[in-house]
């Protein structure tokens, strides 16, 4: 998150990911003057650590860029 300017968090939730406990925040910002909305999920599991990350230009997002990481998630397996 560093070379994030006005961070902000939006939203912090934990959810159920691979039958563990995941950390789901996304933020706001700027890069190079260019507002950005970044999502992050951490997992913890099996003495791991899986970061997950999904950057978007809010302005040109779309729906579908959060449901195809919503999926991505969905079908993610340690095993």
């Amino acid at each position: 998150m560093r070379g994030i300017e006005d961070r902000k968090l939006l939203k912090q939730n934990k959810v159920q990911m691979d039958g563990a406990e995941a950390l789901d925040s996304t933020f706001q910002g700027i890069v190079d003057n260019v507002d950005i909305q970044i999502r992050t999920v951490v997992l913890v599991k099996n003495f791991c650590t899986f970061d997950f990350i999904h950057v978007v230009i809010p302005k040109k997002a779309e729906d579908k860029d959060e449901a195809s990481f919503d999926h991505f998630l969905a079908s993610f397996k340690t095993r």
